[in-house]
Protein backbone atom coordinates (compact mmCIF):
# COMPACT_ATOMS: atom_id res chain seq x y z
CA UNK A 1 0.00 0.00 0.00
CA UNK A 2 2.71 2.38 -0.12
CA UNK A 3 3.33 3.93 -3.37
CA UNK A 4 6.78 5.67 -3.28
CA UNK A 5 8.46 2.77 -4.24
CA UNK A 6 8.73 3.91 -8.14
CA UNK A 7 9.24 7.35 -6.97
CA UNK A 8 12.35 9.48 -8.29
CA UNK A 9 13.25 11.88 -5.31
CA UNK A 10 15.38 10.65 -3.19
CA UNK A 11 13.56 12.07 -0.12
CA UNK A 12 10.31 9.91 -0.63
CA UNK A 13 11.86 6.62 -1.06
CA UNK A 14 13.90 7.11 2.00
CA UNK A 15 9.91 6.44 3.15
CA UNK A 16 9.13 3.83 0.93
CA UNK A 17 9.33 1.05 3.87
CA UNK A 18 7.61 3.00 5.84
CA UNK A 19 4.20 0.75 7.09
CA UNK A 20 2.28 4.39 6.24
CA UNK A 21 0.31 3.90 3.36
CA UNK A 22 1.92 6.93 1.48
CA UNK A 23 0.63 8.23 -1.64
CA UNK A 24 2.26 10.90 -4.05
CA UNK A 25 0.84 14.27 -4.81
CA UNK A 26 -1.39 13.59 -7.76
CA UNK A 27 -4.65 14.12 -9.15
CA UNK A 28 -5.55 10.36 -8.50
CA UNK A 29 -4.52 10.98 -4.99
CA UNK A 30 -6.56 13.60 -4.57
CA UNK A 31 -9.81 11.68 -6.18
CA UNK A 32 -9.29 9.01 -3.84
CA UNK A 33 -9.66 10.81 -1.25
CA UNK A 34 -13.02 12.85 -2.47
CA UNK A 35 -14.40 9.10 -3.10
CA UNK A 36 -13.61 7.58 0.34
CA UNK A 37 -14.86 11.51 1.89
CA UNK A 38 -11.38 11.13 4.08
CA UNK A 39 -8.94 14.06 5.01
CA UNK A 40 -5.39 14.24 3.89
CA UNK A 41 -2.54 14.09 6.19
CA UNK A 42 0.37 15.86 3.59
CA UNK A 43 3.80 15.46 4.90
CA UNK A 44 6.57 17.68 3.19
CA UNK A 45 9.99 17.54 3.64
CA UNK A 46 13.40 17.20 1.76
CA UNK A 47 16.25 14.21 1.93
CA UNK A 48 18.77 16.46 3.81
CA UNK A 49 16.46 17.68 7.01
CA UNK A 50 17.14 16.40 10.20
CA UNK A 51 14.06 17.09 11.75
CA UNK A 52 12.85 15.31 9.02
CA UNK A 53 14.60 11.94 9.63
CA UNK A 54 13.64 12.05 13.55
CA UNK A 55 9.78 12.31 12.93
CA UNK A 56 9.86 9.84 10.36
CA UNK A 57 11.83 7.53 13.11
CA UNK A 58 9.97 8.54 16.00
CA UNK A 59 6.07 8.33 13.89
CA UNK A 60 6.52 7.12 10.36
CA UNK A 61 8.39 3.79 11.37
CA UNK A 62 5.82 2.97 14.13
CA UNK A 63 3.53 0.65 13.25
CA UNK A 64 0.80 1.97 16.09
CA UNK A 65 1.06 5.23 14.67
CA UNK A 66 0.58 4.40 10.75
CA UNK A 67 -1.98 2.14 11.75
CA UNK A 68 -3.92 5.18 12.65
CA UNK A 69 -2.67 7.22 9.94
CA UNK A 70 -3.93 4.79 7.33
CA UNK A 71 -7.30 4.05 9.38
CA UNK A 72 -8.13 8.01 9.43
CA UNK A 73 -6.11 9.86 6.49
CA UNK A 74 -5.13 9.77 3.14
CA UNK A 75 -1.12 10.09 3.45
CA UNK A 76 0.34 12.22 0.80
CA UNK A 77 4.59 12.74 0.90
CA UNK A 78 5.77 15.44 -0.86
CA UNK A 79 9.57 16.26 -1.34
CA UNK A 80 9.36 20.52 -0.73
CA UNK A 81 12.70 20.76 -3.20
CA UNK A 82 10.67 18.87 -6.00
CA UNK A 83 7.17 20.65 -5.10
CA UNK A 84 8.29 24.10 -3.77
CA UNK A 85 4.82 25.26 -5.19
CA UNK A 86 2.49 23.13 -2.93
CA UNK A 87 4.92 23.78 -0.39
CA UNK A 88 4.85 27.21 -0.43
CA UNK A 89 1.27 27.29 -0.18
CA UNK A 90 1.16 24.70 2.57
CA UNK A 91 3.53 26.65 4.53
CA UNK A 92 1.73 29.98 3.79
CA UNK A 93 -1.39 28.21 5.14
CA UNK A 94 -0.02 27.20 8.08
CA UNK A 95 1.37 30.84 8.95
CA UNK A 96 -2.66 32.00 8.81
CA UNK A 97 -3.09 29.78 11.85
CA UNK A 98 -0.68 31.57 14.05
CA UNK A 99 2.16 28.97 13.85
CA UNK A 100 5.34 29.35 12.56
CA UNK A 101 6.58 27.37 9.39
CA UNK A 102 9.51 25.13 8.83
CA UNK A 103 10.15 21.15 7.80
CA UNK A 104 8.70 18.30 8.85
CA UNK A 105 5.81 20.39 7.31
CA UNK A 106 2.61 18.63 9.14
CA UNK A 107 -0.57 19.68 7.21
CA UNK A 108 -4.05 18.17 7.20
CA UNK A 109 -6.81 19.08 4.29
CA UNK A 110 -9.92 18.30 3.18
CA UNK A 111 -10.43 15.71 0.36
CA UNK A 112 -9.79 19.43 -2.35
CA UNK A 113 -6.81 20.20 -0.64
CA UNK A 114 -7.81 22.71 1.60
CA UNK A 115 -5.56 22.84 4.26
CA UNK A 116 -7.89 23.18 7.86
CA UNK A 117 -4.98 22.35 10.58
CA UNK A 118 -1.33 21.97 10.48
CA UNK A 119 2.05 22.06 12.63
CA UNK A 120 5.77 21.41 11.69
CA UNK A 121 7.48 18.44 13.32
CA UNK A 122 5.17 16.66 16.08
CA UNK A 123 7.10 14.27 18.71
CA UNK A 124 5.85 11.18 19.50
CA UNK A 125 5.27 12.07 23.39
CA UNK A 126 3.90 15.55 24.38
CA UNK A 127 6.86 17.79 25.37
CA UNK A 128 7.35 21.80 25.86
CA UNK A 129 3.66 22.24 25.12
CA UNK A 130 3.18 20.46 22.01
CA UNK A 131 0.84 17.44 21.79
CA UNK A 132 2.17 13.80 20.92
CA UNK A 133 1.20 13.20 17.32
CA UNK A 134 -1.54 10.13 17.88
CA UNK A 135 -3.43 12.66 20.08
CA UNK A 136 -3.10 14.29 17.22
CA UNK A 137 -4.74 11.81 14.85
CA UNK A 138 -6.72 10.57 16.84
CA UNK A 139 -8.54 14.32 17.81
CA UNK A 140 -8.11 15.44 13.64
CA UNK A 141 -10.00 11.62 13.14
CA UNK A 142 -12.84 12.38 15.34
CA UNK A 143 -13.12 16.34 14.25
CA UNK A 144 -13.15 14.84 10.93
CA UNK A 145 -16.95 12.45 12.06
CA UNK A 146 -18.72 14.82 14.04
CA UNK A 147 -17.63 18.48 12.88
CA UNK A 148 -17.27 18.52 9.53
CA UNK A 149 -18.85 21.81 8.74
CA UNK A 150 -16.72 23.55 11.05
CA UNK A 151 -13.17 22.29 9.73
CA UNK A 152 -15.06 22.98 6.54
CA UNK A 153 -15.90 25.85 7.54
CA UNK A 154 -12.27 26.72 8.95
CA UNK A 155 -10.69 25.20 5.07
CA UNK A 156 -12.62 28.09 3.36
CA UNK A 157 -11.53 30.58 5.67
CA UNK A 158 -7.92 29.66 5.39
CA UNK A 159 -8.98 29.35 1.36
CA UNK A 160 -9.74 33.10 1.22
CA UNK A 161 -7.06 34.10 3.13
CA UNK A 162 -4.44 32.53 0.93
CA UNK A 163 -6.61 33.91 -2.21
CA UNK A 164 -6.38 37.31 -0.68
CA UNK A 165 -2.61 36.78 0.71
CA UNK A 166 -1.69 36.51 -3.48
CA UNK A 167 -3.14 39.96 -3.88
CA UNK A 168 -0.55 42.16 -4.04
CA UNK A 169 -0.83 45.23 -2.23
CA UNK A 170 0.09 48.57 -5.22
CA UNK A 171 1.75 51.55 -4.69
CA UNK A 172 4.41 54.01 -6.13
CA UNK A 173 7.75 53.24 -7.21
CA UNK A 174 10.05 53.89 -3.97
CA UNK A 175 11.85 56.46 -3.32
CA UNK A 176 15.26 57.07 -1.38
CA UNK A 177 13.29 57.81 1.91
CA UNK A 178 11.56 54.28 1.44
CA UNK A 179 14.80 52.85 1.17
CA UNK A 180 15.92 54.29 4.51
CA UNK A 181 12.82 54.01 6.17
CA UNK A 182 13.77 50.08 5.39
CA UNK A 183 16.95 49.91 6.12
CA UNK A 184 16.62 52.07 9.38
CA UNK A 185 13.68 49.51 10.49
CA UNK A 186 15.91 46.11 9.38
CA UNK A 187 19.17 47.81 11.36
CA UNK A 188 16.92 47.16 14.64
CA UNK A 189 17.28 43.89 14.38
CA UNK A 190 20.50 43.45 13.57
CA UNK A 191 22.87 41.62 16.74
CA UNK A 192 25.95 44.44 16.75
CA UNK A 193 28.03 42.12 18.48
CA UNK A 194 27.83 38.34 16.50
CA UNK A 195 25.85 40.15 13.11
CA UNK A 196 23.02 38.57 11.67
CA UNK A 197 19.14 39.67 12.72
CA UNK A 198 17.55 38.52 15.64
CA UNK A 199 18.48 35.87 17.98
CA UNK A 200 18.94 31.85 17.65
CA UNK A 201 18.11 29.99 15.74
CA UNK A 202 19.64 32.49 13.12
CA UNK A 203 19.91 32.04 8.72
CA UNK A 204 22.20 34.11 7.00
CA UNK A 205 19.02 35.57 5.05
CA UNK A 206 21.39 37.02 2.28
CA UNK A 207 18.47 38.91 0.39
CA UNK A 208 18.22 41.51 4.01
CA UNK A 209 22.20 41.43 3.99
CA UNK A 210 22.62 42.19 0.34
CA UNK A 211 19.63 45.35 0.06
CA UNK A 212 21.49 46.37 3.42
CA UNK A 213 25.34 46.36 1.60
CA UNK A 214 23.86 48.44 -1.33
CA UNK A 215 22.30 50.92 1.02
CA UNK A 216 24.89 51.36 2.60
CA UNK A 217 27.40 52.71 -0.11
CA UNK A 218 25.31 55.74 -0.56
CA UNK A 219 24.20 55.83 2.89
CA UNK A 220 25.69 58.58 5.18
CA UNK A 221 25.76 56.27 7.95
CA UNK A 222 28.46 53.91 7.68
CA UNK A 223 26.40 51.31 9.99
CA UNK A 224 25.24 49.35 7.31
CA UNK A 225 28.36 48.35 5.87
CA UNK A 226 29.96 47.96 9.32
CA UNK A 227 26.64 45.59 10.57
CA UNK A 228 26.81 43.58 6.95
CA UNK A 229 30.81 43.11 7.70
CA UNK A 230 30.36 41.96 11.63
CA UNK A 231 27.56 39.41 9.87
CA UNK A 232 30.13 37.88 7.29
CA UNK A 233 33.24 37.67 9.31
CA UNK A 234 31.21 35.73 12.35
CA UNK A 235 29.75 33.30 9.39
CA UNK A 236 33.18 32.75 7.92
CA UNK A 237 35.16 32.62 11.03
CA UNK A 238 31.89 30.69 12.82
CA UNK A 239 30.97 27.05 12.66
CA UNK A 240 28.29 27.80 10.04
CA UNK A 241 31.23 27.19 7.88
CA UNK A 242 32.91 24.35 7.55
CA UNK A 243 36.38 24.85 7.86
CA UNK A 244 37.82 21.46 7.18
CA UNK A 245 35.94 21.02 3.69
CA UNK A 246 34.82 24.24 2.74
CA UNK A 247 31.18 25.40 2.19
CA UNK A 248 28.49 26.85 4.43
CA UNK A 249 26.10 25.05 6.62
CA UNK A 250 22.52 25.81 6.23
CA UNK A 251 21.59 28.09 9.89
CA UNK A 252 23.01 27.75 13.17
CA UNK A 253 21.04 26.81 16.54
CA UNK A 254 22.50 29.53 18.64
CA UNK A 255 23.28 33.14 18.00
CA UNK A 256 26.82 33.07 18.16
CA UNK A 257 27.04 30.94 14.44
CA UNK A 258 28.49 28.57 16.72
CA UNK A 259 26.25 24.93 16.25
CA UNK A 260 24.86 24.91 12.63
CA UNK A 261 22.31 22.26 11.43
CA UNK A 262 24.84 20.29 9.70
CA UNK A 263 22.55 20.14 5.93
CA UNK A 264 24.47 21.67 3.36
CA UNK A 265 22.40 22.83 0.49
CA UNK A 266 23.15 24.07 -3.04
CA UNK A 267 21.01 27.47 -2.89
CA UNK A 268 22.99 28.58 0.58
CA UNK A 269 26.03 28.88 -0.98
CA UNK A 270 25.50 30.08 -4.34
CA UNK A 271 24.02 33.10 -2.32
CA UNK A 272 26.71 33.22 0.14
CA UNK A 273 29.40 33.13 -2.30
CA UNK A 274 27.55 36.34 -4.44
CA UNK A 275 27.41 38.26 -1.57
CA UNK A 276 31.15 37.16 -0.36
CA UNK A 277 32.23 38.71 -3.65
CA UNK A 278 30.46 41.88 -3.51
CA UNK A 279 31.67 42.09 -0.06
CA UNK A 280 35.55 41.42 -1.74
CA UNK A 281 35.68 43.48 -4.57
CA UNK A 282 34.68 46.80 -2.07
CA UNK A 283 37.01 46.10 0.94
CA UNK A 284 39.70 42.94 -0.61
CA UNK A 285 39.35 41.65 2.25
CA UNK A 286 41.82 37.84 2.09
CA UNK A 287 39.03 35.77 4.52
CA UNK A 288 36.06 36.56 1.55
CA UNK A 289 38.22 35.45 -0.56
CA UNK A 290 39.56 32.42 0.66
CA UNK A 291 36.04 31.35 1.75
CA UNK A 292 34.85 31.36 -1.94
CA UNK A 293 37.76 29.83 -3.22
CA UNK A 294 37.17 26.96 -0.62
CA UNK A 295 33.37 26.66 -0.82
CA UNK A 296 34.16 26.59 -4.94
CA UNK A 297 36.49 23.93 -4.72
CA UNK A 298 34.00 22.05 -2.08
CA UNK A 299 31.11 22.78 -4.23
CA UNK A 300 33.19 21.17 -7.84
CA UNK A 301 34.67 18.30 -5.08
CA UNK A 302 31.30 17.09 -2.85
CA UNK A 303 28.49 18.31 -5.35
CA UNK A 304 29.61 17.58 -9.01
CA UNK A 305 27.43 14.88 -11.15
CA UNK A 306 28.10 12.49 -13.77
CA UNK A 307 27.55 13.25 -17.14
CA UNK A 308 26.69 16.90 -16.26
CA UNK A 309 27.56 20.14 -15.62
CA UNK A 310 25.06 20.47 -13.06
CA UNK A 311 25.40 20.17 -9.18
CA UNK A 312 23.86 17.96 -6.96
CA UNK A 313 21.11 19.37 -4.25
CA UNK A 314 22.43 18.70 -0.72
CA UNK A 315 24.03 16.83 1.55
CA UNK A 316 22.52 15.62 4.56
CA UNK A 317 22.51 16.45 8.15
CA UNK A 318 22.76 13.28 9.40
CA UNK A 319 25.74 10.45 9.26
CA UNK A 320 27.03 7.40 10.76
CA UNK A 321 28.99 7.38 13.78
CA UNK A 322 31.97 4.82 14.28
CA UNK A 323 28.66 1.94 15.91
CA UNK A 324 26.60 2.79 12.89
CA UNK A 325 24.21 4.78 14.51
CA UNK A 326 22.67 7.99 12.81
CA UNK A 327 23.34 11.07 14.13
CA UNK A 328 23.15 14.84 13.33
CA UNK A 329 26.28 16.04 12.42
CA UNK A 330 28.45 12.76 13.23
CA UNK A 331 31.20 13.70 9.68
CA UNK A 332 31.88 17.24 11.54
CA UNK A 333 32.21 16.87 14.59
CA UNK A 334 36.16 16.39 16.31
CA UNK A 335 37.42 15.14 19.61
CA UNK A 336 40.83 16.34 21.08
CA UNK A 337 42.46 13.16 21.03
CA UNK A 338 41.87 12.80 17.22
CA UNK A 339 43.12 15.97 16.37
CA UNK A 340 45.83 15.25 18.62
CA UNK A 341 46.19 12.19 16.67
CA UNK A 342 46.60 13.56 13.27
CA UNK A 343 48.32 16.94 13.49
CA UNK A 344 50.35 16.32 17.03
CA UNK A 345 49.91 16.83 20.48
CA UNK A 346 51.81 19.51 20.52
CA UNK A 347 49.79 21.92 18.80
CA UNK A 348 47.91 24.01 21.64
CA UNK A 349 48.19 27.09 18.88
CA UNK A 350 46.20 25.48 16.64
CA UNK A 351 43.61 24.24 19.26
CA UNK A 352 43.26 27.68 20.38
CA UNK A 353 42.52 29.42 17.33
CA UNK A 354 40.23 26.66 15.89
CA UNK A 355 38.64 26.54 19.71
CA UNK A 356 39.26 23.21 20.18
CA UNK A 357 37.72 21.41 23.53
CA UNK A 358 39.48 19.76 25.82
CA UNK A 359 36.74 17.24 26.91
CA UNK A 360 33.88 16.23 24.31
CA UNK A 361 33.14 17.33 20.70
CA UNK A 362 34.22 20.25 18.69
CA UNK A 363 32.93 22.47 15.89
CA UNK A 364 35.85 24.16 14.30
CA UNK A 365 35.43 27.90 14.55
CA UNK A 366 37.37 30.61 14.53
CA UNK A 367 35.27 32.72 16.29
CA UNK A 368 37.22 34.63 18.94
CA UNK A 369 40.26 34.54 16.69
CA UNK A 370 38.99 35.84 13.29
CA UNK A 371 41.56 37.84 12.25
CA UNK A 372 43.62 36.50 9.22
CA UNK A 373 46.98 36.03 9.79
CA UNK A 374 50.13 36.55 7.50
CA UNK A 375 49.81 34.07 4.37
CA UNK A 376 52.65 31.85 6.15
CA UNK A 377 50.48 31.28 9.27
CA UNK A 378 47.26 30.78 7.26
CA UNK A 379 49.30 28.11 5.13
CA UNK A 380 50.33 26.20 8.33
CA UNK A 381 46.76 26.41 9.41
CA UNK A 382 45.37 25.35 6.11
CA UNK A 383 47.60 22.23 5.90
CA UNK A 384 46.54 21.15 9.52
CA UNK A 385 42.93 21.19 8.22
CA UNK A 386 43.64 19.39 5.53
CA UNK A 387 45.48 16.33 7.30
CA UNK A 388 42.12 15.93 9.47
CA UNK A 389 40.17 16.53 6.05
CA UNK A 390 42.10 13.06 4.99
CA UNK A 391 41.03 11.64 8.18
CA UNK A 392 37.42 12.76 7.85
CA UNK A 393 37.29 11.24 4.45
CA UNK A 394 37.92 8.03 5.54
CA UNK A 395 34.61 8.58 8.35
CA UNK A 396 30.91 7.36 6.88
CA UNK A 397 29.78 10.31 4.84
CA UNK A 398 26.71 11.90 4.75
CA UNK A 399 23.98 10.93 1.89
CA UNK A 400 23.78 13.41 -0.86
CA UNK A 401 20.81 14.42 -3.16
CA UNK A 402 21.52 14.10 -6.59
CA UNK A 403 18.86 15.72 -8.09
CA UNK A 404 19.22 18.72 -10.45
CA UNK A 405 17.57 21.57 -9.48
CA UNK A 406 17.05 24.70 -12.32
CA UNK A 407 16.68 27.41 -10.19
CA UNK A 408 19.38 26.49 -7.58
CA UNK A 409 21.76 25.18 -10.48
CA UNK A 410 20.96 28.52 -12.67
CA UNK A 411 21.60 30.70 -8.63
CA UNK A 412 25.20 28.87 -8.32
CA UNK A 413 26.31 29.92 -12.27
CA UNK A 414 25.44 33.47 -11.28
CA UNK A 415 28.05 33.22 -8.65
CA UNK A 416 30.35 31.62 -10.45
CA UNK A 417 30.31 33.89 -13.10
CA UNK A 418 29.99 36.82 -10.10
CA UNK A 419 32.91 35.12 -8.77
CA UNK A 420 34.95 34.42 -12.01
CA UNK A 421 34.89 38.07 -12.81
CA UNK A 422 35.84 39.59 -10.21
CA UNK A 423 38.74 36.64 -9.65
CA UNK A 424 39.55 36.73 -13.18
CA UNK A 425 39.03 33.06 -13.53
CA UNK A 426 37.80 32.03 -16.32
CA UNK A 427 36.89 28.30 -15.75
CA UNK A 428 34.32 29.13 -13.48
CA UNK A 429 32.66 31.19 -15.70
CA UNK A 430 33.05 28.67 -18.31
CA UNK A 431 31.44 26.17 -15.84
CA UNK A 432 28.47 28.29 -15.49
CA UNK A 433 27.91 28.63 -19.16
CA UNK A 434 28.23 25.00 -19.63
CA UNK A 435 25.42 25.05 -16.65
CA UNK A 436 23.02 27.28 -18.21
CA UNK A 437 23.65 25.26 -21.76
CA UNK A 438 22.90 22.19 -20.01
CA UNK A 439 19.45 23.45 -18.26
CA UNK A 440 18.16 25.08 -21.34
CA UNK A 441 17.85 21.97 -23.20
CA UNK A 442 14.99 20.88 -20.97
CA UNK A 443 13.43 23.35 -18.95
CA UNK A 444 11.50 21.99 -15.83
CA UNK A 445 12.23 22.36 -12.38
CA UNK A 446 13.72 19.29 -11.27
CA UNK A 447 15.53 16.28 -13.02
CA UNK A 448 16.01 13.43 -11.25
CA UNK A 449 18.53 10.34 -12.81
CA UNK A 450 18.17 12.71 -16.14
CA UNK A 451 14.37 12.56 -15.88
CA UNK A 452 12.48 15.61 -15.58
CA UNK A 453 10.21 14.58 -12.81
CA UNK A 454 8.49 18.55 -12.74
CA UNK A 455 7.05 21.33 -14.52
CA UNK A 456 8.98 24.38 -14.17
CA UNK A 457 8.43 27.12 -11.85
CA UNK A 458 8.94 30.96 -11.95
CA UNK A 459 12.03 30.86 -9.78
CA UNK A 460 13.61 28.33 -12.74
CA UNK A 461 12.90 31.05 -15.45
CA UNK A 462 13.95 34.18 -13.02
CA UNK A 463 17.03 32.48 -12.49
CA UNK A 464 17.94 31.36 -16.19
CA UNK A 465 17.54 34.71 -17.33
CA UNK A 466 19.96 36.14 -14.70
CA UNK A 467 22.21 33.82 -15.60
CA UNK A 468 21.73 34.65 -19.64
CA UNK A 469 22.02 38.14 -18.47
CA UNK A 470 25.23 37.71 -16.96
CA UNK A 471 26.33 35.73 -19.79
CA UNK A 472 25.66 38.20 -22.21
CA UNK A 473 23.67 35.95 -24.13
CA UNK A 474 20.56 38.41 -24.47
CA UNK A 475 18.73 36.74 -27.16
CA UNK A 476 18.58 33.79 -25.10
CA UNK A 477 17.22 36.10 -22.24
CA UNK A 478 14.38 37.32 -24.19
CA UNK A 479 13.09 33.85 -25.26
CA UNK A 480 12.72 32.49 -22.12
CA UNK A 481 11.01 36.02 -20.73
CA UNK A 482 8.51 35.28 -23.38
CA UNK A 483 8.05 32.17 -22.51
CA UNK A 484 8.25 33.39 -18.69
CA UNK A 485 5.33 35.54 -19.92
CA UNK A 486 3.21 33.01 -21.13
CA UNK A 487 2.95 30.84 -18.27
CA UNK A 488 3.55 33.03 -15.15
CA UNK A 489 2.64 37.02 -15.81
CA UNK A 490 -0.98 38.35 -13.92
CA UNK A 491 -1.65 40.04 -17.49
CA UNK A 492 -5.02 41.21 -14.81
CA UNK A 493 -3.43 42.31 -11.64
CA UNK A 494 0.52 42.59 -12.03
CA UNK A 495 3.51 40.33 -11.10
CA UNK A 496 3.94 36.79 -11.82
CA UNK A 497 2.56 33.58 -10.53
CA UNK A 498 4.96 31.10 -8.52
CA UNK A 499 3.82 27.89 -10.80
CA UNK A 500 2.76 27.63 -14.29
CA UNK A 501 -1.15 29.55 -14.34
CA UNK A 502 -2.85 27.34 -16.63
CA UNK A 503 -1.65 24.13 -13.80
CA UNK A 504 -4.32 22.20 -12.42
CA UNK A 505 -2.85 20.85 -9.16
CA UNK A 506 -1.55 23.44 -7.34
CA UNK A 507 -4.73 24.18 -5.64
CA UNK A 508 -4.12 27.80 -5.25
CA UNK A 509 -2.45 30.02 -7.45
CA UNK A 510 0.25 31.92 -5.46
CA UNK A 511 2.04 35.42 -6.42
CA UNK A 512 4.14 36.94 -3.59
CA UNK A 513 7.56 38.78 -3.36
CA UNK A 514 7.92 37.82 0.02
CA UNK A 515 11.31 35.67 0.54
CA UNK A 516 11.41 32.24 1.30
CA UNK A 517 14.67 30.66 1.89
CA UNK A 518 15.16 32.06 -1.35
CA UNK A 519 14.75 35.67 -3.03
CA UNK A 520 11.38 35.87 -3.89
CA UNK A 521 10.79 34.73 -7.49
CA UNK A 522 9.12 38.19 -8.28
CA UNK A 523 12.28 39.88 -6.89
CA UNK A 524 14.56 38.53 -8.86
CA UNK A 525 12.79 38.79 -11.82
CA UNK A 526 13.10 42.55 -10.99
CA UNK A 527 16.47 42.22 -11.79
CA UNK A 528 15.84 40.88 -14.87
CA UNK A 529 13.57 43.43 -16.04
CA UNK A 530 15.98 46.22 -14.92
CA UNK A 531 18.20 44.96 -18.10
CA UNK A 532 15.43 43.54 -20.22
CA UNK A 533 12.10 45.77 -20.14
CA UNK A 534 12.69 48.80 -18.31
CA UNK A 535 8.95 49.62 -18.11
CA UNK A 536 7.65 46.47 -17.09
CA UNK A 537 10.22 46.31 -14.73
CA UNK A 538 8.67 49.49 -12.91
CA UNK A 539 5.12 47.85 -13.28
CA UNK A 540 6.14 44.59 -11.25
CA UNK A 541 7.89 47.16 -8.41
CA UNK A 542 4.54 49.12 -8.29
CA UNK A 543 2.93 45.87 -8.00
CA UNK A 544 4.32 45.21 -4.64
CA UNK A 545 5.36 48.45 -3.77
CA UNK A 546 2.60 48.79 -1.02
CA UNK A 547 3.53 46.12 1.09
CA UNK A 548 7.18 47.49 1.92
CA UNK A 549 6.10 49.44 4.93
CA UNK A 550 4.09 46.60 6.51
CA UNK A 551 6.98 43.58 5.83
CA UNK A 552 10.45 44.79 5.19
CA UNK A 553 12.26 41.49 6.90
CA UNK A 554 9.95 39.62 4.36
CA UNK A 555 11.26 41.65 1.08
CA UNK A 556 14.94 41.77 1.25
CA UNK A 557 14.95 40.50 -2.19
CA UNK A 558 12.25 42.56 -3.43
CA UNK A 559 13.98 45.59 -2.19
CA UNK A 560 17.53 44.91 -3.42
CA UNK A 561 16.01 44.69 -6.76
CA UNK A 562 13.88 47.74 -6.31
CA UNK A 563 17.36 49.60 -5.26
CA UNK A 564 18.68 48.76 -8.42
CA UNK A 565 16.51 50.26 -10.56
CA UNK A 566 16.33 53.21 -8.78
CA UNK A 567 19.67 54.04 -9.39
CA UNK A 568 20.05 53.13 -12.48
CA UNK A 569 17.08 55.18 -13.11
CA UNK A 570 18.29 58.28 -11.06
CA UNK A 571 21.93 57.70 -13.46
CA UNK A 572 19.77 57.73 -16.38
CA UNK A 573 17.91 60.69 -15.68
Amino acid sequence: MNHLKNAKSLYLKQHQDNPVHWHEWSPETLAKAQKENKPILLSSGYSACHWCHVMAHESFEDPETAALMNMHFINIKIDREERPDLDMIYQQALSLTGEAGGWPLTMFLNPKGDAFFGGTYFPPKPMHGRPDFKTILTGIASSWETEQDKIEYNSIAIRQALTEESIAIQGQLPDEAVFKKAAEHLITGFDPKHGGFGSAPKFPQVSLLEFMWKYGHISDDDIYRKAILITLDNICQGGLYDHVGGGFFRYATDDIWLVPHFEKMLYDNALMIQILTAAYQSTKNRLYKTRITETINWLFSEMSLPDTPCFASAIDADSCTADDKKSEGAYYLWTKPEIDSVIGANNPEFNKIYGVLDVGNTILNRINHQAIFNEKKEADLRSSLDSLKNLRDKRPKPTRDDKVLTDWNAMMAVALIDAGEAFQNPKWIKHAENIFEALIQDICHCHIEGQATSRAMLDDYAWLMLCAIKLERFNDAKVLLKQANASFLDTEKGGYFIADKTAKDTVIPIKTANDTATPSANATMIKVLNILDVEACAALIKTFSGEVPNAPFALGGYLSGCFDYHLQNKTNK
